[in-house]
């Protein structure tokens, strides 16, 4: 719990914990990071995994700021999270396609890799 002196130097709300939001983002980036280098030789086009990562740190991050020793501006957010409600959608409609081309690519290989045992 924050103490009123602690709550001068850090920010807060008095009689209130705090979240070790910074254990989170190490946790978050260590899983991208595994992740980034699972798919890093995967077919794709130039970017793509670099706005699969930026989308997926913009949730991520919207999320963490609830928990964050932030003021909220209005209606409960931040700024940084009213940037992101801005930015999300966009960032969404790529992460789509992303995710719309692998799945179609995957069942392609698939179909492909079925047609070719298949005998004539």
């Amino acid at each position: 719990m924050l103490t009123e002196q602690q709550v001068a130097v850090v920010g807060g709300v008095a009689g209130v914990g705090l979240h070790p939001s910074y254990a989170y983002e190490i946790l978050f980036h260590a899983v991208a990071f595994a992740v980034l280098w699972r798919f890093r030789d995967a077919p794709t086009r130039p970017g793509e995994l670099f706005i699969g990562y930026v989308a997926a740190y913009a949730l991520f991050r919207f999320g963490v700021e609830f928990v964050r020793a932030q003021e909220p501006v209005s209606w409960g957010l931040t700024r940084a999270q009213w940037f992101l409600a801005l930015t999300l959608p966009l960032l969404s409609r790529r992460i789509w396609r992303l995710v719309h081309t692998a799945w179609q690519r995957r069942r392609s290989a698939t179909l492909r890799a079925h047609l070719e045992r298949t005998p004539a």
